[in-house]
Formats: C-alpha cells, structure tokens, sequence
C-alpha cells in the first residue's frame, strides 16, 4: 500500500510507519522521492531523506533505534508510535494541547494504567501493554508522572 503524503498533516504530531514502509519512506517528513534514502547508522532498521530530518526525529528515535539494535527486530507500528509519543511528552513536548483533562473531569491516565483500564473484556489493552514492555525493556525508562492522557 503506498502512502500519500499529502494527506498526512505535515506538523502531524508523530508518526509511526509500518515495518514494511520503513525502509522505503523518510521516518520523519514521509518524503520517497528522494534519489537515495540513508539508513540510520546505529539500528540500520529506518530510513531518512536528509541529515535534517534524521536529527529531527532523533529525539522520537532514539528509544526505538536502542531497543530496534537490542532485539534485532522492529516491532509493529502501534507500539513504535506509543513509545514516540512517550519520547516526545518526557522531553515535554505536549504539542498543541486543547484543553485539560483535568478541567473537563475527566481522571488522568497514563500508558502504565492500560492494564487497568474499564471496558476491555478482551484483555487487548494488557496485551498491547505486555508486548510493549517486552520491546522496549531496557531502551530507557517509561516516566510514568510525566505520561498522562
């Protein structure tokens, strides 16, 4: 399936490719039409248009690339994207927030409480939160105070 860049908002907050387009597209900017896509050095397992948009998406980066070199693997794009925006709101970069939970009531939560959470009969909330931990054990530390949602 290719992918359409225009279509994905340019100041997306973060993204996650597939495994199997991560090797074919720019992990930050989604760009393919570039004569050669450079592999990120240290994991060999993404790809990148430009020195620029490699050192943008290091602070997204780094956590997977370690883990990414740890298990010799990349895991599924779901997991990579949380682990991003982990890595962005421990810098604490929040994006554009629109409003608090707090204000509205509603109880926060952070990706630690998955397990926890009401409503989930199958248990997909605690598995995704297992493989998670599984992929990434030992890339770095998930700073539950800071993750909220």
């Amino acid at each position: 399936m290719a992918l359409i860049p225009e279509l994905i908002e340019p100041s997306a907050y973060a993204i996650a490719l597939s495994k199997e387009q991560c090797l074919s597209y720019c992990n930050y900017c989604i760009r393919r039409d570039v004569a050669e896509l450079k592999k990120c050095a240290a994991c060999r397992s993404l790809v990148y248009c430009s020195t620029d948009c490699q050192k943008k998406d290091w602070r997204q980066h780094k956590w997977e690339c370690k883990a990414i070199k740890a298990k010799s693997a990349i895991c599924d794009d779901g997991h990579r994207l949380v682990a991003r925006l982990i890595a962005l709101v421990n810098d604490g970069d929040f994006g554009e927030v629109q409003g608090s939970g707090k204000s509205a009531g509603a109880e926060n939560r952070s990706i630690l409480t998955l397990q926890e959470r009401e409503g989930d009969p199958n248990g997909e909330a605690a598995t995704f939160l297992r493989e998670f931990r599984e992929f990434f054990d030992g890339a770095g530390r998930i700073e539950e105070e800071k993750v909220e949602k």
